[in-house]
């Protein structure tokens, strides 16, 4: 696999779980719960708002991935950083994104001479 595969492959990683995160809100948003309990409307509404900004970051992030620029690398490593706790999925992910993002063919990926 060339550089350009490796960076589409986590690029669709990456959407892949912010679009998931994006119809968790939808549906969280969309979905009225005839609930009188004030401790369950407030994990509803806590469930929305972390979905919402997860799935605004993923995308911004893949945004970045796709134009290539080095926040978009950046946010990469971070985000993988927190995948790694996520045991055995997570971590094979955050290895696997760790080892591109701080290779040779992605770091001249993400340089500013290859934009």
């Amino acid at each position: 696999m060339t550089s350009q595969d490796h960076n589409k492959t986590i690029v669709f990683i990456y959407s892949f779980f912010g679009l998931v995160l994006a119809v968790t809100a939808i549906v969280l948003l969309v979905r009225d719960l005839k609930q009188k309990d004030w401790a369950l409307a407030i994990y509803k509404d806590a469930l929305f708002i972390a979905a919402t900004v997860l799935s605004i970051y993923l995308l911004t992030m893949v945004y970045g991935m796709v134009r290539r620029k080095r926040w978009g690398r950046v946010l990469a490593l971070i985000t993988a950083a927190f995948f790694i706790w996520f045991f055995p999925v997570g971590t094979l992910l955050a290895v696997y994104i760790w080892w591109f993002m701080h290779s040779d063919g992605a770091k001249q990926l993400y340089s500013k001479s290859s934009s």
